[in-house]
């Protein structure tokens, strides 16, 4: 039997990739809190974890508009992540679920400022 080692690009590989799809997999299932404690075990957390800790306040009931607001200020501020378009997305669908028009006008905002530079 002859064997062969595949090579994958250091691009591909996500260091934080499982503890990724654990924060997914709680936040769909509507554990949260459960979600959200492993994100915060996270001394260096990566802008899709992030990302998925604010999807989980989004599929939250109800919505935990507060908590995704502060994680998306904590990781720009504390750890210093970019945030992109997915991060504005789960943004805008917390304050969907929140029914809160006016913060998702000035997340809007703030989404042209960062993501177009003016």
């Amino acid at each position: 039997m002859v064997t062969r080692s595949v090579d994958i690009p250091s691009s591909r590989i996500t260091p934080f990739r499982d503890l990724d799809e654990k924060i997914v997999k709680l936040g769909r299932a509507g554990k949260t809190d459960e979600a959200l404690s492993l994100y915060h075990s996270i001394d260096r957390p990566t802008i899709r974890l992030m990302n998925s800790a604010i999807d989980a306040c989004s599929r939250a009931r109800p919505a935990r508009l507060q908590q995704a607001l502060e994680i998306f200020q904590a990781g720009v501020e504390q750890h210093g992540l970019v945030p992109n378009v997915f991060t504005f997305g789960v943004l805008m669908n917390v304050c969907n679920r929140d029914r809160n028009a006016n913060q998702a006008l000035e997340l809007l905002k703030q989404m042209k400022v960062r993501l177009c530079h003016g």
